[in-house]
């Protein structure tokens, strides 16, 4: 019963403020969505470039996992600035496709750029990132200017796509994260004393019991640190009156 239990509050407690659920959600609708549509302009307009409909769904997908600002509004106008990002690597990629050498060098600069420009705020960091993916879609399939108007037509379907399901149908309600997060929190930290007056129990600890207990401390520093995160968009008074936020760090 003790092992149930607490493999059964670890299955619980694994998704804190059910992020990687809702973000996992969101990511896989995103993408189906842009590809679907996608395919039903191209198959009503009658054009095979089949390329615009899988770049929709690359963009319906990055604007979801590569938009990690600290705020919703900054997400948001991140998620609109990956749609100009890729649009204009797009346009360079299609430009530099006939100089082989000047596309390398450009591809290696935006990877360069890409972990440089972090010092600078994350948001560079996700804006180099589409602008990489988007300039090596643009130079492995030798996109020329004819083809531009469909993939920037995918370009911003997929945008608005990850858009809708970020911040209008999977609109995130920040109390309620923070309060599934410390319930998490919670819960590990019961495991972890649950260990704690196991070994103290025991006359002879194993090594395999030491394992254990620092990978419940670890897991127990990583719901911490989610609960701590939460607390820049949410204020724990609303939620726990007399509760402060450096009291809830703390």
């Amino acid at each position: 019963m003790f092992i149930f239990s607490y493999w059964f509050s670890r299955l619980v407690a694994a998704d804190p403020g059910r992020k990687r659920f809702k973000t996992a959600s969101k990511a896989t609708i995103s993408v189906i969505t842009a590809v679907v549509i996608m395919l039903i302009v191209l198959k009503a307009a009658g054009s095979s470039q089949i390329t615009a409909a899988i770049l929709s769904g690359v963009i319906g997908l990055m604007g979801i996992l590569v938009v990690n600002d600290e705020t919703t509004q900054a997400k948001k106008v991140t998620t609109g600035l990956v749609a100009l990002s890729s649009a204009v690597s797009l346009g360079i990629g299609s430009f530099l496709s006939r100089y082989g050498q000047a596309e390398n060098i450009f591809l290696v600069l935006l990877v360069f750029f890409s972990f440089y420009l972090q010092k600078f705020g994350i948001r560079y960091f996700s804006l180099s990132m589409v602008a990489f993916m988007s300039f090596y879609f643009a130079s492995i399939l030798h996109v020329t200017f004819s083809q531009l108007p469909w993939l920037l037509a995918g370009v911003i379907v997929g945008a608005c796509c990850a858009f809708i399901y970020n911040f209008v149908i999977f609109k995130d309600r920040p109390a309620n994260v923070l309060r599934s997060s410390m319930k998490s929190f919670h819960i590990q930290v019961n495991l972890v004393l649950d260990l704690i007056i196991e070994l103290i129990q025991k006359k002879q600890i194993e090594p395999a019991q030491i394992k254990q207990y620092n990978r419940n401390i670890k897991k127990l520093a990583e719901y911490a640190r989610v609960a701590s995160e939460e607390l820049g968009n949410t204020d724990p008074h609303d939620i726990w009156p007399g509760v402060t936020a450096e009291q809830m760090r703390l």
